[in-house]
């Protein structure tokens, strides 16, 4: 995922208690494989951010800096319904088809994989191919990555529990968009 920050700007960093610095100190931790705080942190960033309007960016990196941890630690029960709601905030703001969409579409599809929730998978996988490829080609990288992700799927579906491997070929990391200022306008206030 590309780095979701809190101060783009190149400007000195944000008070730490503010939603700004808490979201900072959740990256790091991140970074830094701290997951049981960072998930305490990102709680209290968005706890801030919920007294934004609706759909808000800050929402919205909060809620994928919440799955990310999640996935990572793999509390898929928790990471379902807050990939869930950040898969609804790119739908309302950037439509259903959009490239971005596309992309948090694909983590919803890995995560089910890792969930081991086929069913959910594959059909997230197949919609993240149709947007990413009528965006990119069927031959781009990404659109092969979830082929190949998708394909892994389709084994596991048949193999025995035992050899089931990671989606996404061991990698604990989502991918981030890095799009919300793609958002509109009215969405950022």
């Amino acid at each position: 995922m590309a780095e979701a920050t809190a101060n783009t700007s190149g400007q000195a960093p944000a008070n730490p208690s503010s939603w700004g610095g808490l979201v900072q100190k959740v990256e790091r931790l991140i970074s830094e494989g701290r997951h049981d705080q960072a998930e305490n942190i990102a709680l209290e960033a968005l706890a801030l951010a919920e007294d934004y309007p609706p759909d808000d960016r800050r929402t919205g990196i909060t809620l994928e800096l919440l799955c990310e941890i999640y996935f990572s630690t793999r509390q898929y029960t928790y990471a379902a319904p807050v990939m869930m709601r950040v898969l609804q905030m790119y739908r309302r703001c950037l439509g259903f088809n959009h490239i971005d969409t596309g992309t948090i579409t694909h983590n919803a599809a890995r995560l089910y994989h890792e969930w081991r929730k086929f069913d959910e998978a594959k059909a997230f996988y197949e919609l993240a191919q149709r947007i990413k490829s009528g965006h990119l080609g069927a031959e781009h990288a990404d659109v092969m990555a979830i082929k190949q992700q998708y394909n892994q799927l389709l084994y596991d579906m048949r193999a025995p529990r035992i050899q089931i491997k990671r989606a996404g070929g061991g990698a604990d990391r989502m991918k981030k968009t890095g799009q919300w200022d793609a958002l509109p306008k009215d969405a950022l206030k």
